[in-house]
């Protein structure tokens, strides 16, 4: 730096920047050309403490996560790691999005349950996983899955286990599992 009576000096300054998003996780079924469907599918991201999927305050989803209502807190003191589900689309497509502004080094895990077919009959489901960058691209995507639905919350409802992701501090690794269950499994299984 140099001032107006031609002194100079210097400095050094450690500046240390973060990945933009933390970890975002979003559904969608049955793509927007079908406008009509009113059918619900519900997005879950699961703490690696949860012993089953709905149990107590350690699974993000529609009952006990939503934003607008409700605050999940999770490891860390503060809000910046505790899940938060944006929307819960009731009546359509989606999408859903659960994010965690600053996870903490450890493995979670996603999962769809198709609460409400509404007569529609079967839902394509579809998931993006973005992990700490500032990208439109996600890191990990799968679908179309199909799910089946009986009714409103029916135990014999489709319930997929996505995948495992496991956040590192900066960034993510996803592990598949691709496995479909019935809610009344995946009420007494991680």
């Amino acid at each position: 730096v140099t001032d107006d009576m031609a002194h100079t000096d210097s400095c050094e300054v450690r500046v240390i920047a973060q990945s933009g998003e933390g970890l975002r996780v979003e559904i969608y079924w049955n793509p927007p050309e079908n406008s009509s469907d009113t059918s619900d599918v519900d997005l879950h991201l699961l703490h690696p403490s949860a012993p089953a999927w709905e149990y107590e305050s350690l699974d993000c989803y529609y009952a006990n996560c939503d934003s607008r209502f409700y605050v999940l807190d999770w490891d860390a003191p503060g809000p910046e790691d505790n899940p938060s589900l944006d929307l819960d689309d009731v009546d359509g497509y989606g999408p859903e999005n659960i994010n965690i502004t600053v996870p903490v080094a450890q493995t979670y895990r996603v999962g769809i349950f198709y609460y409400d077919n509404d007569y529609w009959g079967d839902s394509q489901a579809y998931v993006k996983i973005y992990c700490g960058t500032v990208t439109v691209d996600p890191v990990y995507e799968a679908g179309p899955k199909t799910m089946r639905a009986y009714g409103a919350q029916d135990d014999m409802n489709d319930f997929w286990k996505v995948a495992d992701v496991t956040w590192n501090g900066y960034s993510c690794s996803i592990t598949p599992i691709d496995v479909v269950v019935t809610r009344l499994q995946a009420l007494t299984e991680r």
